[in-house]
């Protein structure tokens, strides 16, 4: 006869062996080095450290041989949140939702650019975030003694001495032709405080600033040229798609059904045996 006991003692076996189940696929998934796949039932995303791949789970058929421009469409929530390569994360609104891989790398100011091109180019728009908090980037007119002059304040990135730094280059132009470079200012920044893997989850950043005359030293674009210290987050740590908090969640309900479903079978048999033996 099956008793309360026997079946608590299943229960937990089962326990045990799911949880263990999930650990060690939590082990493989981290440890692996060639290719990991996380099943969402229909879809599933077979992944390297350099490439991705949506595939059907029935036919096996690849429905995108790079998912790098398509890592979302075929996100299953609560199961699989994207599809990249395992150093990349998806932009879920690119690409009118598709989702579109980019480097994991988080990018805070121009000097995380570690090459001319990429820092000239500023495809981030890193610019107008790096300078000082004090500058404003852009246009302004005004008028001074009956002459209409312009301000401009031009912010961007910058390759300068073998490293990307940000710039905010100060001229003036006035409708009788005077004006000129009224001078610049660069900033470079440098982590001197790291906390991602404390509470704070930030890290601290200090801008040097540095100021270059042009035509004229110009008092009030040099008063924004001032060295400062910045929080900024670090980037979200990764998680495994192939397991989430709903999905483990689910599984614990699951075990708690069958193990109540269990028990009332077993209940409902000894009950029936009781009234046999009764009528006997």
């Amino acid at each position: 006869m099956i008793t309360n006991k026997k079946i608590f003692f299943a229960f937990l076996c089962f326990a045990s062996i799911s949880l263990f189940l999930f650990s060690l696929s939590f082990v493989f998934a981290i440890q692996g080095t060639s290719s990991v796949t996380f099943n969402t039932g229909g879809v599933y995303c077979s992944k390297t450290n350099a490439s991705s791949s949506w595939i059907n789970a029935t036919s096996g058929a690849v429905l995108a041989a790079n998912s790098q421009d398509s890592c979302n469409k075929y996100a299953v929530p609560g199961y699989i949140s994207s599809c990249c390569p395992s150093d990349m994360t998806c932009n879920a609104s690119a690409n009118s939702g598709a989702g579109q891989c980019i480097p994991s790398k988080t990018y805070n100011t121009c000097s995380d650019y570690l090459d001319s091109a990429s820092c000239n180019l500023d495809d981030l728009k890193l610019g107008n975030k790096s300078v000082g908090s004090n500058v404003s980037c852009g246009i302004k007119g005004y008028t001074i003694l009956g002459v209409y002059c312009v301000n401009v304040t031009q912010c961007k990135c910058i390759w300068d001495s073998n490293r990307c730094k940000a710039l905010a280059n100060y001229t003036t132009t006035c409708e009788d032709n005077s004006g000129g470079s009224r001078g610049y200012c660069m900033w470079s920044s440098s982590v001197i405080e790291n906390n991602c893997n404390t509470t704070l989850n930030n890290l601290v950043l200090r801008s040097k600033a540095e100021w270059k005359y042009g035509m004229r030293n110009d008092a009030l674009a040099r008063a924004t040229c001032l060295d400062e210290t910045r929080n900024y987050p670090c980037s979200n740590t990764a998680k495994l798609d192939f397991m989430s908090s709903w999905g483990y969640f689910i599984l614990v309900v699951l075990i708690i059904l069958v193990y109540f479903l269990i028990k009332r079978r077993n209940q409902a048999r000894i009950k029936r045996s009781i009234k046999s033996g009764n009528k006997k």
